[in-house]
């Protein structure tokens, strides 16, 4: 994660040119005990903007900054987990314009946070601790960067639009639900999901497309569409009972590669990609695990190892009627009652050219 400077409590700091500041409502001082209950209320606009709120040993707080144009940069800490008790946080952030910069912590407790971001030099970083945290973050245009660290109960929806994008998130807990868009330009992509039931909706939308994906519970689910420009895809997944659909399509000459390798049993994987000269890799250990791959077009390559007993192997590929397409099979099994079925290839799809190999063991 971004590291993070050293917050001034209960400031607001560096508000200067404000064409308009409504700042500070109010904020309880720490360890008051007249009442429990904290909150903030910010709102800038114009020039260069500088938000900083402290809340610590806070009890249901309560955050809130606008920030409207400028050198923006906002910056909320809310609780310690070493004092953590019956509190609950939520923080909204939004900020539109220039040289924009959101940084938020909250430890322990409920936490929520919802920031939205538009244009400029935007980085958006959030770090929840511990218990039942919700997220959802919207960023849109420039030079992006878009950092979030959430465990126990995690819960997120991330936007991200487009020019210079990179997304890193980790989510921690249990049954956690990842919504990501990255729309143009120079997308990457990486997360991580532990524990059991996580599920993740990934879509990356044109130019440098690439994600690096993990998820370590029991029963996670993957669903990854990439519409090309230069997509890379990698993705583990390594408990029982995880499912995997992945899409990678493209008009044009990028190669496509996607990498999948499911360590745990009962596991299901689904992958199509169209165009030319692209390429997948996948790797499935453990029993009674099925992978079903559909490719289009030309120069394609498929490879596929199976190395648990009772497992399933389903390849369909095919090309442009007339052209010489020349895609190529590969496929290992290394188990007892295994099963592998190899369609169409070449059949009715005018390839003059391929190669199959099956071996099993």
């Amino acid at each position: 994660m971004v590291q993070r400077t050293s917050l001034i409590s209960f400031a607001v700091s560096g508000i200067r040119h404000c064409a308009l500041c409504l700042t500070l409502a109010f904020i309880l001082l720490p360890n008051v005990a007249a009442a429990d209950y904290s909150s903030a209320v910010i709102n800038q606009e114009g020039s260069s903007n500088n938000a900083a709120i402290e809340q610590v040993q806070t009890n249901d707080a309560f955050v809130t900054v606008d920030q409207q144009g400028s050198s923006n940069i906002t910056k909320v800490q809310q609780g310690s987990a070493s004092e953590a008790g019956d509190q609950s946080f939520r923080a909204n952030v939004e900020t539109r314009g220039d040289l924009n910069v959101v940084d938020v912590l909250q430890r322990d407790a409920f936490q929520t946070a919802d920031v939205y971001q538009e244009g400029s030099s935007n980085l958006v970083s959030i770090e929840q601790i511990e218990e039942a945290t919700t997220l959802s973050v919207r960023q849109s245009g420039v030079s992006q960067i878009l950092q979030i660290q959430q465990n126990r109960l995690a819960n997120a929806t991330i936007t991200q639009e487009g020019t210079d994008s990179v997304l890193l998130v980790e989510q921690g807990g249990r049954e956690n639900t990842m919504t990501v868009e990255q729309y143009g330009n120079r997308n990457f992509a990486q997360i991580a999901q532990s524990s059991s039931g996580n599920r993740l909706n990934m879509l990356q939308q044109g130019d440098g497309n690439e994600a690096a994906i993990v998820q370590s519970g029991s029963g996670g689910g993957a669903t990854i569409r990439q519409v090309a420009d230069q997509a890379k895809l990698t993705l583990f997944q390594t408990n029982a009972q995880d499912t995997a659909n992945i899409t990678q399509s493209h008009a044009g000459t990028s190669q496509l590669t996607a990498s999948l390798e499911q360590s745990g049993a009962e596991a299901t994987a689904n992958i199509q990609q169209s165009g030319k000269n692209n390429s997948i890799q996948a790797i499935q250990s453990g029993f009674k695990n099925d992978l079903s791959v559909n490719q289009e077009g030309q120069f394609n390559d498929v490879r596929a190892l199976q190395t648990g007993n009772n497992t399933k192997l389903n390849i369909l590929q095919g090309g442009l009627t007339g052209s010489e397409d020349r895609n190529t099979i590969s496929v290992m099994q290394s188990a007892d009652n295994v099963n592998v079925t190899v369609g169409n290839v070449g059949s009715n799809y005018g390839n003059r050219a391929k190669h199959v190999t099956v071996r099993q063991e």
